[in-house]
Formats: C-alpha cells, sequence, structure tokens
C-alpha cells in the first residue's frame, strides 16, 4: 500500500527527538517496515529526502510553530494563510507523485485539513489521528473550530492518544472514536541498577511550561524536604520557567540536591536518567497521556502524577504509581514524604510496568493502524 501521513512536526533526522515529532517519526519507519510511505510536513525549505525508509516532502513552514500564532495578529494570519497553500500544494504532489491509497493525518489540524482536501478532491479515504491540542484548544476557536468538526465528520476512521479525548472527538464528529496510544522507540538502557544507599531518586522529564507543572513539583519539593533525607531530582526540559526554577530552588537551599539538565535530546541518556530513578513524577494541569509515561512503563519506573483523566485512569488500571489532586502541590509533597517507607509498594507497581510497556508501543500502534488501513482499501 501507499501510505501518506500529514503532519506539520516531523524531525529533521533520528536523533532530532525533541518533541512529538518523534512518535510520527517512529510511528511512520515502524509502518515502512511493511508498506511505502511517505511524510508531508513543513520544513525550512521546500525539499524531497529519504529517512529510515520514509520518503519526507518538506514544504516551506510559516517560521513559527503553528501554537505560536496569534489568531489577533494580521502578520500571523497572513502567515497561517500562506502555510496552508503551501501544504495544499504539497499535498497535490504527494498525489501526483506517489498515489496514495491512504491518508493518515497527525493531527486533525493542519495535517487533517490536507487529508480531508485529497478525498474531496481525489476521493482518498483518510484517518485523523487527534491530539489534544486540536480537541481541547483549536476546536473551540470560532472559524477553526467548524473547519475541525468537518474535518473529524468526514474521516474514515478516528483515533485519539487519550481515553477522555475520545469521548471528546466523538461529541465533536458524532462517530466513533478509538483509542490508539502514541509511543516512540524507547529502551530501557542496560546494566541500571536503582540503589536504595544513594537516597530517593526522581526525575521529572517535559517542557519547563505552567501546562507541565515543573513549578507544582518545585514547591512539593520545598514542602518535603525535611521530611525525605537525601534525594535528587534530574530535571530533563527547556522552557520558559527553567531559568526561574533555577533561582527558585536556589533561594530555598535546594540547588545541590537538583540536575537541570536543559533539553535532552538524546534517547540513551533519557532512558539511564528515568531507569535510575524510583519515581517519575508527571505535575502536569493539563494533559491527555504523554509519551514519558510510555517510556517510565519501558523502564519500569513508577509514576506520581496529577489526577487528570487519562493519567489516573491508567495508573489505577494497572497499579503503578500515585495520584494527587491536579495544582495541588500539598498534596504531592505529602506523597513524596511518604517515599522512604513505600519501597515495597514501589517493587510491586514496578513489576505492573512490564504489561504497560508492551501495550504502549509504537509497533502495537502501527499494527493496529496498518489492519485498518487493508480493511478499508
Amino acid at each position: 500500500m501507499n501510505i501518506a501521513i500529514f503532519t506539520h512536526n516531523y524531525p529533521e533526522s533520528k536523533t532530532d527527538r525533541k518533541n512529538a515529532g518523534i512518535f510520527v517519526h517512529d510511528m511512520a519507519s515502524e509502518i515502512a517496515k511493511s508498506e511505502n510511505v511517505f511524510v508531508v510536513a513543513p520544513g525550512e525549505i521546500n525539499k524531497t529526502e529519504k529517512m529510515e525508509g520514509v520518503t519526507v516532502q518538506r514544504f516551506k513552514g510559516s517560521g513559527k510553530k503553528l501554537g505560536h500564532l496569534n489568531a489577533k495578529n494580521p502578520a500571523d494570519i497572513i502567515s497561517l494563510l500562506g502555510f496552508i497553500k503551501e501544504g495544499i500544494k504539497a499535498s497535490d504532489q504527494t498525489f501526483s507523485k506517489d498515489k496514495p491509497n491512504f491518508t493518515v493525518a497527525m493531527w486533525a489540524f493542519p495535517g487533517g485539513l490536507f487529508a480531508y482536501y485529497l478525498k474531496k478532491r481525489h476521493n482518498i479515504p483518510y484517518a485523523v489521528w487527534a491530539l489534544g491540542s486540536d480537541i481541547y484548544i483549536y476546536a473551540k476557536l470560532p472559524i477553526l473550530g467548524t473547519l475541525i468538526k468537518q474535518i473529524l465528520k468526514n474521516a474514515n476512521k478516528l483515533y485519539a492518544d487519550g481515553f477522555d479525548l475520545c469521548q471528546e472527538v466523538k461529541k465533536l464528529s458524532g462517530k466513533k472514536c478509538e483509542f490508539l496510544p502514541s509511543a516512540s522507540r524507547f529502551r530501557k538502557a542496560k546494566g541500571i541498577q536503582k540503589k536504595q544507599k544513594d537516597g530517593l531518586k526522581l526525575a521529572f522529564l517535559g517542557r519547563m511550561e505552567p501546562v507541565k507543572g515543573p513549578d507544582i513539583f518545585l514547591s512539593a519539593l520545598i514542602q518535603a524536604k525535611n521530611k525525605v533525607g537525601n534525594f535528587h531530582v534530574d530535571f530533563m526540559g527547556d522552557g520558559s520557567l527553567l531559568e526561574q526554577l533555577k533561582k527558585e530552588s536556589e533561594k530555598v537551599g535546594l540547588r545541590t540536591y537538583f540536575t537541570f539538565h536543559g533539553n535532552v535530546s538524546d534517547p540513551e541518556k533519557i532512558s539511564r536518567m528515568i531507569s535510575a530513578a524510583d519515581w517519575l513524577v508527571i505535575p502536569s494541569r493539563s494533559d491527555s497521556i504523554p509519551l514519558v509515561f510510555a517510556e517510565s512503563m519501558k523502564c519500569k519506573t513508577p509514576i506520581i502524577a496529577s489526577d487528570l483523566p487519562d493519567l489516573e485512569f491508567l495508573i489505577n488500571k494497572y497499579k503503578v504509581g500515585y495520584t494527587f489532586k491536579m495544582g495541588k502541590p500539598g498534596e504531592l509533597a505529602m506523597i513524596i514524604k511518604s517515599l522512604p517507607q513505600k519501597r515495597r509498594e514501589r517493587e510491586r507497581f514496578a513489576l505492573n510496568t512490564a504489561i504497560v510497556a508492551k501495550e504502549f508501543s509504537v509497533e502495537e500502534s502501527a499494527k493496529k493502524l496498518v489492519k485498518y488501513i487493508k480493511e478499508a482499501i
């Protein structure tokens, strides 16, 4: 089969693992083991390249990340319209050159728009794999929301990488939406041993932005510091809160307890740090099922997370950690204080991660997607 994947986020190389584009890359290369895969994505210039068996057609992007565009700024609107024009042109080129039998939009916008365009013009069926920002943010905007509903309603198949998200997609489209977990190729580092004598080790991996809650985590650590003895935290990620967190930790005398690594793109380094941690903390204010959840499961590292619907459901279902009320550092602090006495429970949680790791794998997700596409065409 010839399968085209539309996305606005695709890495420049297999070692570029900064954001959600790594999931699309890994998914595309996994599908390419059995099918012909063509990815259409923005880049700095128009070009076609080959990456791990996948043909990638780049069209000139807007110069800004879509999430940073301001709908009230005329220059940004013009930039977005130019982006859409180039994307449609690239879609036509893909149809002419590669003759796709099926297209997959990652995600509802803008990828879904290009897949919708090809269906209307050339009758090519498509699936949409919805992302949280599609449904919780873009779908609530006046004009864009109407467009996203139309894209979802016309899709041949709908997927989402969260249980709560599936329900929201169903409400918008009036159609069934299946849960399909997003995952990246991630292997547990070998030879990592957790040593209790080294004290409590915690880890955070994510953007240093309010939505991911690193400030909530820091506040909880400040409250718990005198009750946990020796501890160390690895903060992995970059963003607008990074300098503020460094200054705050210095001010309260915790700087030596933390290592701020900034953005970490080396998957082996990430794996080593998560594997060496006793617990991974996900203190998000808003999230579906972040990639780091699956990565932590593959590292056999239990989780402490905000009680957001999907995270709470998974943690309780598989018994792989604890949850605290979202936005409540005091509750997180109480859990952290209790961790030195929770060693046995932690080991039970760690054993349960194996089941989740298998279900949340790029291989399983690719297999399900290809099976559906074969049935559809």
